[in-house]
């Protein structure tokens, strides 16, 4: 349970998690073995027997943030947080 508490915290910009845990990972970092959580592999639809043989079940590249995010859940994570960095852009007209 306290790696799902560190993803809420992560994700949501939690004002009570410390600077460093709110900077943006890399693949190398220890978001790796968050990746490798069973909540995080279970929302990417991850099937599979075992850590580096999983696949998403999802097909659609509009699904993922980054282009590897079916089969490499850390780079997913990653670019999930990333995208939560970014500035709302709220209208945008079209």
């Amino acid at each position: 349970m306290p790696a799902l508490l560190l993803v809420f915290l992560v994700l949501l910009g939690c004002p009570l998690a410390s600077r460093s845990a709110l900077e943006v990972p890399s693949a190398t970092s220890g978001y790796v073995e968050l990746s490798r959580d069973a909540t995080w592999l279970r929302l990417l639809h991850y099937q599979g027997g075992g850590i580096g043989n999983t696949r998403s079940a999802i097909h659609s590249p509009e699904f993922f943030l980054d282009p590897q995010g079916s089969t490499d859940a850390a780079a997913e994570l990653s670019a999930t947080v990333r995208a939560l960095h970014q500035p709302v852009v709220v209208g945008g007209g079209g």
